[in-house]
């Protein structure tokens, strides 16, 4: 929490956009949110009290203030929300993360290219057919809530982009770790039967994935085994002490990358650039509270 800016925001991020602050602010008090110390709730209370008012919840919520609305952002408000008991301050975003619902039965990004084509600046004859398609990881992180996950088509498209060996692939996420440890959160949740195949499925690509010294991806490696292998959880939890840095947080190792916006398939990328701070960039969260947040709602998660 020494992270938290004088304003109340947690700020991560680097790209030409600017810092995140909305978007790293719902998921960060969203960890903070589902532990159990009292501080970190209250905390969590204050950042949501700040992103309601920054934002009425039927404009929703972005990257940052100047950037127009997405549903990643705005289903991490929502999760916060539930996490906080509530969920009937932001009701009217649920009508905002419905538009970006699309026929397949997963959410793009950007229910539109109207607002994000003005901030960018590009000409019409851009396509944003890429941002604007359905993401595996924004559609996962929506169907840990109930009005998503309880839906068969959300569960189904799911189900249909889940890769021939268990994993999940993101759009804006290289590390397949974090978009399978939201699906298999969200259909242990709100799945049925014919969901378990999946779920058992990831279990098995992340057992026979080798172990990289990613303080991100061996926190989403709990989330998905936490409830399969408690065994290798310890193991996992004891890497993460070892990573720890002195102040507490973990070092970054979170990374997003920044497609071209008329890419549908980003894997299909080879030459993405670390140094890039737009498309065709992987950046990592240069504050490490991305990273921080996710070990942490991940050693919360275990008994």
């Amino acid at each position: 929490m020494r992270s938290l800016d004088t304003d109340g925001w947690w700020r991560d991020w680097e790209t030409h956009g600017g810092i995140s602050d909305e978007w790293v602010t719902a998921y960060t008090a969203c960890a903070l949110a589902c532990g159990g110390d009292s501080l970190a709730r209250d905390n969590a209370e204050r950042a949501f009290d700040l992103l309601c008012s920054r934002r009425p919840s039927k404009e929703c919520w972005a990257y940052n203030d100047h950037s127009p609305p997405d549903a990643d952002s705005t289903i991490w408000v929502c999760r916060l929300a539930r996490a906080l008991n509530r969920s009937a301050e932001v009701a009217p975003a649920l009508w905002f993360l419905k538009r970006s619902l699309q026929p397949e039965g997963g959410l793009g990004t950007y229910a539109s290219d109207e607002d994000i084509r003005r901030l960018m600046r590009f000409p019409r004859n851009v396509s944003y057919r890429g941002w604007l398609s359905p993401h595996a990881c924004v559609t996962a992180a929506a169907a840990s809530l109930p009005e998503f996950g309880r839906m068969q088509g959300v569960r189904a498209y799911l189900r249909r982009e889940q890769q021939p060996d268990g994993h999940w692939e993101g759009y804006w996420w290289p590390d397949p770790e974090y978009t399978t440890a939201l699906a298999v959160e969200a259909l242990r949740d709100h799945g049925t039967a014919e969901d378990s195949a999946a779920i058992e499925a990831a279990v098995r690509w992340v057992r026979s994935r080798p172990i990289r010294p990613s303080a991100f991806a061996l926190a989403c490696r709990i989330r998905i085994l936490r409830l399969d292998d408690p065994r290798t959880c310890v193991e996992l939890t004891a890497a993460l002490a070892e990573l720890q840095n002195s102040d507490g947080s973990w070092p970054s190792s979170a990374r997003i990358r920044i497609p071209p916006t008329d890419f549908v398939n980003p894997a299909s990328i080879w030459n993405w650039d670390y140094n890039r701070k737009d498309i065709y960039g992987i950046r990592l969260d240069h504050a490490r509270i991305f990273t921080t947040a996710t070990v942490l709602n991940a050693l919360q998660l275990l008994p």
